[in-house]
């Protein structure tokens, strides 16, 4: 009986991925819409859980989430027949060109030689042949492609304005007003870095070099502000200027 039960159910694998940090909960709700979807259907069951943070699939192939997925989802099937890998959209698999990065072509070939179904909620057209899974990966490639100008340029134009643009520098604060009823954020000096960054520059125009330059911040204490990656904190280092 409990034999007959497995051969009647299939076991799925979710994805969720996003090129940037994660900074409000688009990976717990693409995991949740995946995870519903599977609850409606009575004969799937969930086989594990998968995500990338801050992996880019217009640059790259996504991260090592991805490789799990893949290679889980591969040995459910070869273990029960078939298997599926569910993911929000086609585009948090791969987007591509096939040159530099992963085009979804390559995520249906994949899954076509392992008996594995790819299942996307809201493109649920894109894997059902090949023919699909080129048009539609063509199409989220020039997706992220135009997203990425219009993105640049929106960031260039805020910056001309003197905004605040989404990234903040060392040595910068994020200053906050209201102006007209409109709230303004813009970039000002820290003060609790000033005085590192005029020794920089003051040394720089004399010609020192960076070595130079490092040591002497070093020697005054000076370190470089922590960066923050995919869910990681990084200890302060000594100034590389």
């Amino acid at each position: 009986m409990l034999h007959l039960l497995e051969l009647s159910v299939i076991y799925c694998v979710l994805y969720a991925a996003k090129s940037t940090e994660d900074r409000h909960g688009s990976i717990p709700g693409q995991l949740k819409d995946c995870r519903e979807a599977i609850e409606r259907a009575t004969d799937r069951v969930l086989a594990g859980e998968y995500f990338d943070e801050a992996c880019s699939a217009f640059s790259g192939d996504r991260g090592p989430g991805l490789v799990d997925a893949l290679r889980h989802a591969e040995e459910l099937a070869r273990e029960h027949g078939t298997a599926e890998l569910w993911a929000q959209h086609s585009d948090r698999l791969a987007r591509g060109d096939g040159r530099t990065a992963r085009h979804a072509v390559e995520i249906a070939l994949w899954a076509l030689k392992r008996e594995v179904r790819i299942r996307t909620i809201q493109d649920p057209d894109t894997f059902r042949d090949l023919l699909y899974a080129v048009v539609t990966g063509q199409r989220n490639h020039e997706d992220a492609r135009r997203k990425g100008l219009a993105s640049a340029a929106g960031y260039r134009r805020a910056l001309e304005r003197g905004e605040y643009a989404g990234r903040k520098l060392d040595g910068y604060r994020l200053a906050i007003s209201i102006e007209d009823g409109k709230v303004i954020r813009r970039l000002e000096i820290d003060p609790d870095r000033r005085q590192a960054f005029e020794l920089l520059f003051r040394l720089a125009l004399k010609g020192k070099t960076c070595g130079a330059v490092a040591r002497a911040l070093n020697e005054a204490g000076w370190l470089t502000k922590p960066r923050e990656k995919a869910g990681r904190r990084n200890r302060g280092t000594q100034a590389a200027f």
